[in-house]
């Protein structure tokens, strides 16, 4: 939050934005999403990506996404589409490749 403060003149990022910067930056450890949550969180990208965010002065590569979790509940047949805002924070181009790890079922049976 301080590295924010400092790259903001003194204004403190809003909680939602401070997730944000967390989980964009946390390092994926390969495990399920319910194990591993985002990942290990990753203190020197989210700094930098906290002095980078609308200043056009980068600090390191970092991608700002704007939601940390997509997730629905659907019937039989139906389908959802997602839309995934990314902001690439740094001062070169950067791929992004998005990749589904893992589908997770729920299922009720009533006996």
């Amino acid at each position: 939050m301080q590295a924010y403060a400092n790259a903001h003149g003194g204004a403190m990022p809003s909680p939602a934005l401070v997730e944000r910067i967390i989980v964009s930056t946390a390092q994926d450890l390969g495990a399920p999403a319910d194990h591993q949550g985002a990942g290990l969180v990753n203190t020197l990208k989210a700094v930098q990506l906290a002095q980078s965010i609308g200043t056009g002065h980068s600090q390191g590569n970092t991608l700002l996404v704007d939601q940390p979790q997509l997730s629905a509940s659907l019937d039989a047949g139906q389908s959802q589409t997602f839309h995934v805002g990314v902001t690439n924070e740094a001062d070169q181009p950067q791929t992004i490749t998005p990749s589904l790890t893992q589908l997770m079922h729920t299922a009720t049976a009533f006996i």
